[in-house]
């Protein structure tokens, strides 16, 4: 895969364990319009079965991460009938949940402001760092709609109090606050963001890509209560499942032996 693979999207292997997968369409500060959504679901579907990818940075081209919706996207939006409208939602709802269920870890490089769908884009990440510069919003209200799509992961970052306050005012916040609330995660300035990430892709990689990939579900599927009535047993038998597991093993076995284990051996052979 190279960066030419997609109209809107590039798809770059930093390292061959790390890819970046940057909107690209800085013009118009990497506003999300159909094709936009596609690529970027396409492209997280595929990098989710390449078992060489172990982490993936998501960002944005220029100096914005995305300003959200597209204008020329949404003015033909007006024209659509309801069941038309539908569709073009579930695109987007699609497109969020192919990042939010990536067994690879994705990191939010927020380079710039992130508005509406941007910044529910960036809540959908895993990880995200943010140049202090960045300024944040949901800002659907004032067009007489709501951030609907993105909900599911703006409140599932900060929580409902915040979530209905910025909802209901659209007010803009910066990068420290986005990271008090617990949108982002860190904040650094600009020439400091590439460094920034790098520290964050080093500690993931340190996981077992299974291990990763189980913890996501993990906090997925307790958080939603799936196994409320069982917690325990739940949470046990994972444990055990990956305790088992040839990873597991590998993993236990070389902390005992004070080795590296074998995936963070292939990772630093291959960079």
């Amino acid at each position: 895969m190279n960066g030419n693979a997609y109209r809107y999207l590039l798809v770059e292997h930093r390292s061959p364990a790390v890819v970046w997968m940057i909107l690209n369409r800085p013009e118009v500060r990497n506003a999300l319009h159909p094709d936009l959504i596609a690529e970027v679901e396409h492209c997280l579907r595929s990098l989710a079965d390449d078992v060489r990818t172990r982490c993936i940075v998501l960002t944005g081209a220029g100096a914005a991460f995305s300003a959200g919706a597209d204008i020329g996207w949404l003015q033909r939006a007006v024209d659509l009938t309801q069941a038309e409208n539908v569709a073009d939602a579930l695109a987007l709802c699609r497109m969020l949940e192919a990042v939010d269920r990536c067994p690879k870890p994705v990191i939010a490089r927020v380079n710039g402001s992130a508005f509406a769908g941007g910044a529910g884009l960036v809540a959908a990440c895993d990880l995200a760092v943010a140049v202090a510069s960045a300024q944040f919003a949901f800002t659907e209200v004032a067009l007489g709609i709501v951030p609907a799509t993105v909900s599911p992961y703006v409140l599932r970052k900060i929580g409902p109090s915040w979530t209905r306050y910025l909802f209901l005012t659209g007010e803009r916040f910066d990068a420290r606050r986005a990271c008090a609330l617990g949108l982002v995660h860190a904040v650094t300035e600009e020439a400091e963001l590439d460094a920034a990430v790098t520290r964050l892709t080093a500690a993931v990689l340190r996981g077992g890509p299974r291990a990763l990939a189980a913890a996501k579900e993990l906090v997925a599927q307790v958080a939603a209560g799936d196994h409320r009535d069982d917690l325990d047993r739940f949470t046990a038998e994972l444990l055990a499942t990956l305790r088992t597991s040839p990873e597991g093993q590998e993993g236990l076995r070389a902390f005992l032996e004070r080795r590296p284990p074998s995936w963070a051996e292939a990772v630093s052979e291959r960079t």
